[in-house]
């Protein structure tokens, strides 16, 4: 008799919810465009390994991910998002978003909370579940699109207290060079702090990364390289990983 483990059981569920994802957004668009004024939509995506600021979530193992969205034209949205991850007593991580967006004359600028959950990590313990707020704006200046994101955590993931991470991103589109329609080079670099470091062994970190993406009969995919500037000793799942995303919007 095959036994069916928790995660392979999370990792099926994802693939089920992910799967009928878009055709649940679209029978119930109506209804909710009805009671909620703005627009709705979601996505599905298949990541080869989910890497969260750097570091695996998911044991170097691939991940299913989903989201529905809902934003109004004043600014204000809010969504759900979720993957499967693989952590001791948690397999599906669960954010929960609402904020507010705006556009200052070509700059983008948000201000969001998130809120990280995990079931069946609800022991005290273990305190995973965790708030965060978030700051980010961006600007396209036509032949490179910008980005800078300011996140802050007073009790951050299982307990380890004050956390910020600062982050900057940069695409630059490859069309002049490359006959190949949305094809990009991405660039990421990001700095963790956390107040307790012992509680999970990782120092304050800088991630970075570099990739290619593109959309193809309407996926996007997207190739990139990451990796930490923590000692071969320390980062274990967040050194020198080449990751391949797949995901489709509607």
């Amino acid at each position: 008799m095959t036994t069916i483990t928790t995660k392979t059981a999370a990792v099926a569920l994802a693939l089920a919810v992910g799967a009928a994802m878009p055709y649940a957004v679209m029978a119930e668009e109506s209804a909710l465009e009805a009671a909620f004024p703005g627009e709705f939509s979601g996505g599905v995506a298949f990541t080869t390994d989910y890497l969260f600021r750097g570091v695996s979530q998911t044991d170097s193992e691939p991940a299913i991910q989903g989201n529905i969205d809902w934003g109004h034209d004043s600014g204000l949205h809010g969504g759900i998002w979720a993957s499967n991850v693989d952590f001791t007593d948690a397999d599906i991580e669960i954010d929960y978003i609402f904020g507010l967006s705006h556009d200052f004359s070509g700059l983008s600028t948000d201000i969001s909370g998130i809120y990280y959950q995990y079931p069946g990590s609800d022991d005290d313990t273990l305190d995973y579940a965790y708030w965060e707020l978030a700051l980010s704006a961006g600007y396209d200046f036509g032949f490179i699109s910008t980005g800078l994101s300011f996140n802050f955590s007073p009790d951050n993931f299982g307990g380890s207290g004050d956390a910020h991470y600062t982050a900057f991103s940069a695409s630059v589109p490859l069309e002049a060079f490359i006959p190949l329609n949305a094809l990009a080079l991405n660039g990421h670099v990001g700095r963790q702090e956390i107040e307790d470091n012992i509680t999970f062994a990782l120092p304050d970190y800088v991630d970075y990364a570099v990739g290619v993406s593109t959309t193809f009969k309407g996926i996007d995919l997207d190739l990139s390289w990451w990796s930490t500037d923590m000692d071969e000793s320390e980062c274990d799942e967040a050194c020198d990983k080449v990751v391949f995303t797949a995901s489709k919007s509607f």
